[in-house]
C-alpha cells in the first residue's frame, strides 16, 4: 500500500530524476471531477507498491503545467526512469490507472 501524497514542483523533479515510478494527478480545489479523481487514486494507491502515487495543485504550479503542457484537468503522468510513459487527460477509473503502470 502506497500514500498518496501532494507535492510541490521541487519534490516532484526530484523523484523524476532518480528515475522512480511516479503517477502524479494534476487537479485544481475547485474542480469536481478533480476531487472524484482523487477518491480513485486513494483507492488505486492501495493496490500498488514501488511507485510513488503523488497530487499537485496546479494553481500552485504553473511553470510545471507549461514545462508538462498540462491545459486541462484532471490530467495524469505517469513517469519511469525519468521520463514520462503516460499522460491521461481526463477523470481514469482504477483500472486504467493500474493498466497504465502494469503496463
Amino acid at each position: 500500500m502506497v500514500e498518496v501524497r501532494d507535492v510541490n514542483a521541487a519534490e516532484l523533479e526530484a523523484l523524476v530524476a532518480e528515475g522512480k515510478r511516479v503517477l502524479i494527478d494534476f487537479y485544481f480545489d475547485n474542480c469536481g471531477p478533480c476531487k472524484m479523481q482523487k477518491v480513485i487514486l486513494k483507492d488505486f494507491a492501495k493496490t500498488v507498491e514501488d511507485i510513488e502515487v503523488l497530487t499537485m495543485e496546479l494553481s500552485k504550479n504553473e511553470a510545471i503545467a507549461a514545462k508538462y503542457e498540462i491545459a486541462t484537468v484532471p490530467y495524469l503522468l505517469y513517469f519511469q526512469d525519468g521520463e514520462v510513459k503516460e499522460r491521461l487527460m481526463g477523470m481514469q477509473q482504477k483500472a486504467v490507472l493500474q493498466a497504465t503502470v502494469n503496463g
